[in-house]
């Protein structure tokens, strides 16, 4: 088993999961800024993770960020939207090199390690820049 930390960055700081209409709106919100102008492709099981620059927290999905030109959004299973600024991704895959649907990831507080949430990945849909592909 093969496992990553990384950075993670959050789009919605102190989102957790709650049947508050706004904070839900909120998160959709957010989630529509950072992928507006790009398209949605063929949802794909695995990614390479050596290609993902950043990764960012929007509600209950997760954005991997390979360049300016393409975003993964990955839905999780799970209490990962509770990924605040600094807190360090980390996850547990049987394939090296690759994040892939039915992962476990955890959030882990940047000083004393704290877990602060988990999850599992869902299908990683890419999103473009249309005309780069």
């Amino acid at each position: 088993m093969i496992r990553f930390a990384i950075p993670a960055v959050l789009l919605l700081a102190g989102c957790t999961a709650t049947s508050d209409p706004a904070a839900d709106q909120r998160a959709e919100a957010e989630l529509q800024q950072a992928l507006a102008g790009l398209v949605p492709g063929e949802p794909q099981r695995c990614i390479y993770s050596n290609r993902v620059n950043r990764i960012e927290g929007a509600g209950d999905a997760i954005l991997f960020i390979e360049g300016r030109n393409r975003i993964w959004r990955s839905d999780t299973a799970g209490g990962c939207s509770a990924l605040r600024f600094n807190d360090i991704l980390v996850t547990e895959s049987p394939i090296a090199g690759q994040y892939c649907a039915g992962d476990i990831a955890r959030t882990r507080a940047p000083t004393g390690g704290q877990i602060t949430g988990s999850c599992s990945f869902g299908e990683f849909v890419p999103y473009t820049r249309p005309g780069t592909e």
